[in-house]
C-alpha cells in the first residue's frame, strides 16, 4: 500500500461510518505527514480505517513479527494485535475509558499506544485514534535498568548512589539496608530514612570528605572509616554520562571490623612467628654450641674415664694383693696364736714342775733340818761320850777316840747338812724366782695370746673389709666400664644433638622464611581487603 492509498483509505467517518465533512484533504495531508504514528479505528467492526505514512514506515521495520504485512493494515481488525480482543473492544466501545495508554508486545517488539476519542462537530464519539511509537529500545533499556537495579539490590555488596552536588543519597540497595540495620544505633537517622540524607551521617568531620569528593581527579577514592566500634571500608567512584560528566557518585562499602581484627591478629601472629623464629634460632645456635661443648667435654670425660678405669684396675689388683697379704698375715697370726697357746701350756707345765721342785726342796730342807738335829744330838752324845771316856781313863780312851771320831763325823754332817740346807735354800729361792718368772711369762704369753687373738680378729675384720673393698673396686671397675660405654653413648647423643641443632637451625631459617611469607601474605590480605 502506498502513501496515496493510505490517504485514500483515511475516509472521514460519521456515525454511520461515513466521512464527516470536516475531514478535508488538508486535514488528511496533515495526518498523513505527521511525524508521529497515527491510526484510526472505526467503532462498527473495530477495523483499522486509517494509518498514516509514519505508521506504515514504522511497521515495515518490524513487519517480521507482525501477524499481517504492513500494506495489509488498513481494513484489518484490531483483534490480530491482541491476545484478548474482547477486552479491547469493551474498552474502545465506551469513550469514558479514553484516553487510554498501554504498552503491548508483539513478537518481542514493544509498542506504546495512546488511544483517544475522535468526535464530530456535535461532540459525538465517532472513532478511536491511536497514536503510538515503537518503544522496544526504551523498554529494553528500562528493563536493563530494572535488571541492573535488581542486580544492585540483590548484589552481595553494599551499594549506594548519591548526587554529586549535595552528596545526598539517591539509592541504597537492600544489602546496604540489611548491613546497616544492626548499626542503626550509631547513625543519626533510621536506615529506612537514609534516602535523601547526606553521606555526612557517616563521618565525624564531613568537611574533609566534601573537599576530597569535590575534586574529580581524586576519584576513585578509598577510605577506612570508624563508625562506633566498627570499621567501614568505603570505595567511592564517579558515575559518568556518555559525555564524561559526573552524574553521581557510587559508594560500595563493607563492614570490615572482623577483617581488620583478623589482619591485626595476622600481623601480631606474624610478629610472634618472627620473634619465635628468632628465639628458636638463638636457641638452636645455643644448642649447637652446647652440643659441641658437650661433645668436647664428653671426649674429655671419656679420656678421664679410661684413665679412671685403668686406675681402678690397678687399685683392684692392689686390693687383691692386699687381700692375699692379709690372708697370709691371718695365717701367721693364727700360727702365732697357736704357738702362744702352746707356750702358755708349757709355762703352766713348767710352773707346776717348779712348784713341785720347790715343794721337794722344802721337804729336803725339812730332812736336812732333821739331819742337823740328829748331827747336833750326835755331837752332843759324842761330847758326852768324850766326857765319860775321860772319866773312865785308860779304859775309856778307845771310846774317846770313837767319840771324837763320831764328833768329827757329826761336825762334818752338820757342815754338810748346812751346805745342803744352803743349797736347798738357794734352790727354793731359785724355784720361787722361777715360779714367779714363769708366772710372769705365762701372763705375758696370755696377753700376747690375747693380743694375737685381737690381731687375728682385727686381721679377720680387715680381711673382710679388704674383700669388701675388692668387691667395691671390682664394681667400681664395672661402673667405670659402664661410664665409658655411657660416655660413648653421650658422645653419640651429643653428635646427634649437634645434628639436631643443625637441623633446627635449618628449620628455623625455614620458619623465618615462612614468617616473611606470612608478612607478605598479610600485606596481600590487606591489599585484597582494600581491592
Amino acid at each position: 500500500m502506498t502513501s496515496g492509498t493510505a490517504a485514500r483509505s483515511a475516509r472521514p467517518l460519521d456515525q454511520d461510518g461515513k466521512a464527516p465533512a470536516a475531514w478535508t484533504p488538508d486535514f488528511r495531508r496533515l495526518l498523513d505527514d505527521a511525524p508521529v504514528n497515527v491510526m484510526i479505528c472505526d467503532l462498527v467492526d473495530f477495523r483499522i480505517a486509517y494509518a498514516n505514512k509514519a505508521t506504515l514506515a514504522t511497521l515495515r521495520t518490524i513487519e517480521h513479527v507482525l501477524p499481517i504485512r504492513a500494506d495489509q493494515l488498513v481494513g484489518a481488525s484490531i483483534d490480530v494485535f491482541h491476545k484478548n480482543p474482547a477486552h479491547q473492544r469493551r474498552m474502545l466501545a465506551d469513550p469514558a475509558n479514553l484516553p487510554h495508554r498501554a504498552t503491548i508486545e508483539i513478537g518481542g517488539e514493544h509498542l506504546e499506544l495512546l488511544v483517544s476519542a475522535v468526535t464530530d462537530s456535535k461532540g459525538r464519539y465517532v472513532a478511536a485514534m491511536t497514536t503510538w511509537s515503537l518503544q522496544t529500545a526504551r523498554v529494553k533499556a528500562e528493563r536493563d535498568n530494572q535488571r541492573l537495579l535488581r542486580m544492585l539490590d540483590d548484589m552481595p555488596l553494599n551499594v549506594m548512589l548519591c548526587e554529586p552536588e549535595e552528596l545526598r543519597l539517591t539509592y541504597v540497595n537492600r544489602r546496604s539496608v540489611e548491613t546497616l540495620r544492626p548499626l542503626q544505633h550509631l547513625l543519626p537517622v533510621a536506615v529506612d530514612q537514609m534516602i535523601g540524607q547526606s553521606i555526612d551521617i557517616f563521618h565525624k568531620h564531613p568537611e574533609h570528605q566534601r573537599r576530597l569528593l569535590a575534586d574529580p581527579s581524586r576519584l576513585p577514592h578509598r577510605a577506612l572509616i570508624q563508625l562506633g566500634e566498627h570499621r567501614l571500608d568505603l570505595n567511592i567512584a564517579a558515575v559518568r554520562t556518555p559525555e564524561g560528566a559526573i552524574s553521581g557518585l557510587m559508594l560500595t562499602w563493607a563492614v570490615v571490623t572482623e577483617q581488620v581484627r583478623f589482619i591485626d591478629r595476622v600481623n601480631d601472629f606474624s610478629q610472634d612467628v618472627a620473634g619465635a623464629a628468632a628465639a628458636l634460632s638463638r636457641m638452636a645456635e645455643g644448642m649447637a654450641g652446647s652440643a659441641e661443648e658437650t661433645n668436647s667435654q664428653a671426649s674429655a670425660v671419656a679420656v678421664a674415664s679410661d684413665e679412671a678405669s685403668s686406675n681402678v684396675q690397678t687399685v683392684a689388683a692392689a686390693a687383691e694383693e692386699l687381700s692375699a697379704s692379709i690372708q697370709e698375715i691371718t695365717r701367721q697370726v693364727e700360727q702365732s696364736s697357736s704357738i702362744s697357746r702352746h707356750a702358755v701350756e708349757e709355762a703352766l707345765s713348767t710352773d707346776e714342775t717348779m712348784r713341785g721342785l720347790a715343794d721337794s726342796a722344802e721337804r729336803v730342807g725339812e730332812v736336812v733340818g732333821l739331819i742337823q738335829e740328829i748331827a747336833a744330838q750326835t755331837k752332843l752324845l759324842a761330847l758326852n761320850a768324850t766326857i765319860e771316856s775321860a772319866r773312865a781313863g785308860e779304859a775309856g780312851k778307845g771310846f774317846a777316840v770313837v767319840a771324837s771320831e763320831v764328833k768329827n763325823l757329826a761336825d762334818q754332817t752338820a757342815r754338810a747338812t748346812k751346805q745342803i740346807a744352803d743349797q736347798v735354800s738357794s734352790i727354793q729361792k731359785a724355784s720361787q724366782a722361777a715360779v714367779s718368772a714363769i708366772e710372769s711369762i705365762r701372763r705375758t704369753i696370755e696377753r700376747a695370746s690375747e693380743a694375737s687373738s685381737a690381731i687375728a680378729s682385727a686381721v679377720e675384720e680387715q680381711g673382710a673389709a679388704t674383700q669388701e673393698i675388692t668387691r667395691n673396686v671390682q664394681e667400681a671397675a664395672m661402673g667405670t666400664r659402664e661410664v665409658s660405654a655411657n660416655i660413648v653413648a653421650v658422645t653419640a647423643a651429643a653428635s646427634d644433638n649437634a645434628q639436631a641443632a643443625t637441623d633446627m637451625l635449618a628449620a628455623t631459617a625455614n620458619l623465618t622464611d615462612k614468617a616473611r611469607e606470612l608478612d607478605v601474605l598479610r600485606a596481600e590480605i590487606e591489599a585484597f581487603m582494600r581491592a
